[in-house]
């Protein structure tokens, strides 16, 4: 994972977009020298997830509102990087994401995935 991390945190330093999902959140937070390590439960399945109010600052979260049912799959969390902003939570995990730079995006969930998707996991 060393040259995945290194090769994120260049684009990062470069100014590119950069939207890390699970395991890619986990990576940008790396990237960025946060810790990243084993959380106490499991998150599988689908859970609440509350956006904080600074997620507000961001125009790409304007109008989205405050707590949304969440696809997870996960056990790790990360630390939230100096100079970056937490934008969401759930009961089990502090810190599902954040915001850096105006440019990355680090989400710990899955706002891609729908309940038809999940059947097509099995």
């Amino acid at each position: 994972m060393e040259e995945e991390i290194e090769w994120v945190g260049q684009a990062i330093k470069n100014g590119n977009a950069v939207l890390g999902i699970c395991l890619g959140a986990q990576i940008i937070a790396s990237a960025l020298g946060a810790e990243v390590y084993p959380g106490k439960e499991k998150e599988i399945g689908w859970h609440q997830l509350q956006f904080l109010p600074a997620i507000g600052d961001y125009k790409i979260w304007k109008d989205h509102p405050g707590a949304h049912m969440a696809f997870h799959w996960h056990r790790d969390t990360f630390d939230i990087p100096s100079n970056a902003v937490r934008i969401a939570s759930s009961a089990a995990f502090e810190n599902q994401g954040f915001i850096y730079k105006d440019h990355v995006l680090a989400m710990q969930f899955h706002l891609e995935v729908t309940k038809e998707s999940v059947k097509e996991l099995r």
